[in-house]
């Protein structure tokens, strides 16, 4: 059974009066997506602000309390060595070994891996399109890569018409 799937005959008939009003309509619709997005973005705002001025009072309480837990832990390490947590019904509290390399010469390290053939960095290759472009346009074959020409259709709604629909409700 054959299907078709790109029949232009109905937009043969279109004046270009018909594709203008056409952008119109699209025009309109996306100002209103703009609108509308805006809207929200606006109530997310808010509730944003509301939630983080409820939240400030409670993050300060919780970084007291954090600071006398640690007090606590500092004060009594002799508690904490074996086990190295104390465990609750609420979580836990203790100890813990922690470490972190720091690279402040990334290139002095990747010198010295080379030196000692180590490994300590490695290299991903990044192919470069544009050269590879360059060379099938030149109508050399690059396995792997083939270059697909053609058209497509587009459509771009001024961008003023999406700013005016979102300033509208963001003043």
């Amino acid at each position: 059974m054959t299907k078709i799937l790109n029949d232009t005959r109905k937009f043969k008939a279109y004046t270009e009066a018909d594709a203008d009003n056409t952008l119109g309509l699209i025009a309109t619709m996306e100002a209103d997506v703009a609108k509308t997005t805006a809207i929200y973005e606006k109530k997310i705002a808010a509730l944003k602000n509301e939630c983080q001025d409820k939240l400030t009072p409670l993050k300060e309480v919780i970084d007291g309390l954090a600071l006398e837990l640690c007090g606590y832990i500092g004060a009594n390490k002799n508690r904490f060595l074996r086990p190295r947590a104390r465990v609750t019904s609420h979580g836990k509290y203790g100890l813990r070994k922690v470490s972190n390399v720091t690279v402040t010469d990334q290139e002095a390290v990747a010198n010295f891996s080379d030196e000692m053939d180590l490994g300590l960095y490695e290299i991903k290759k990044k192919l470069d399109t544009r050269a590879a472009r360059a060379l099938l346009d030149d109508e050399v074959k690059v396995p792997g890569a083939r270059l697909a020409k053609g058209e497509e259709t587009f459509y771009k709604v001024e961008k003023r018409l999406l700013d005016e629909a979102r300033q509208n409700i963001l003043s």
